[in-house]
């Protein structure tokens, strides 16, 4: 069936890019048998829409053989939003620009967010889409050829690293695993509240433009401790929040960064300073009941 809708993919225009889903749940197969999930079935679906269409109108020559390209412009998209530009024929510039909204942002890949789902490359998709929605909106498109220039040095990048933090995920499954899931919950915790601090200090929670890191991260475990960003919002022991700060620190190391607690001149030994803050606080709290 994929290899009679490739034959029929020249008259139906518009359907270049919907074979890849397709594609993927073939080379899953087992024993001959494709499994349509969800995904699978929607794209069969709009490739009978895109049958169906046939139907209703014909073929214009240029949706086979491209002609000159009427419609010039690129496009962009980045976390912040996505943006184009188009020039008619008519000598007009389109200019248009759209923020993304925060729930997309926070779901795109970088260094401080390698659990996102979102590469740049699947910004630019959807920016494409949106770019050629906005050229239909202001000028005459129909049975005319348009030209898009795009940055593809990012997309082969997002490839390669889309393919990396596969890998990256299954190192930290596979270290989740070695821990109960209540505390695999509270680092996860933890983690997000640790990023929530940093940012409202404007600072990367990578800290690597911090020149004294143990500062920040006791800085950290003292409003934890006094309740300022505890989920009690209530002051707990110097333990918990040692642990808290504990658990930052294994965040760092997992990242192959170095643990903001440790003397940056003696690896593998606490700062003094840190020592003695937390002795204090131990001094500080009353006698287990």
């Amino acid at each position: 069936m994929l290899g009679v809708l490739c034959s029929l993919q020249p008259g139906m225009s518009g359907s270049e890019g919907h074979f890849s889903l397709l594609q993927d749940a073939l080379t899953r197969q087992v024993d001959y048998r494709v499994r349509l999930t969800p995904e699978v079935r929607e794209q069969l679906e709009i490739f009978q829409d895109f049958l169906h269409g046939l139907a209703k109108r014909p073929t214009t020559l240029e949706e086979l053989v491209p002609g000159v390209d009427l419609h010039v412009g690129a496009c962009d998209a980045a976390k912040s939003g996505r943006g184009g530009v188009w020039f008619t024929n008519n000598g007009e510039a389109i200019v248009w620009r759209e923020p993304y909204q925060e729930a997309v942002k926070k779901e795109v890949i970088s260094n401080h967010n390698l659990t996102g789902k979102l590469t740049n490359s699947d910004l630019e998709l959807e920016s494409t889409v949106l770019h050629h929605f906005v050229l239909g909106k202001t000028a005459q498109v129909e049975g005319e050829t348009t030209y898009t220039g795009y940055q593809l040095l990012a997309t082969v990048q997002d490839a390669e690293r889309r393919e990396l933090l596969d890998d990256i995920r299954a190192v930290e499954l596979g270290i989740e695993r070695g821990v109960c899931p209540s505390r695999v919950a509270k680092a996860h915790s933890v983690w997000t509240t640790w990023v929530a601090f940093c940012d409202s200090l404007t600072l990367d929670p990578g800290l690597s433009a911090v020149d004294d890191p143990l500062l920040i991260i006791l800085l950290f475990g003292t409003q934890w401790r006094r309740g300022k960003i505890a989920p009690s919002k209530r002051q707990v022991r110097g333990r918990t929040a040692e642990d808290t700060m504990r658990q930052v620190g294994q965040a760092f190391s997992s990242l192959g960064l170095l643990d903001p607690r440790m003397n940056r001149y003696a690896p593998g030994t606490m700062d003094f300073c840190g020592t003695r803050l937390l002795k204090s606080w131990k001094k500080e709290d009353p006698a287990a009941q």
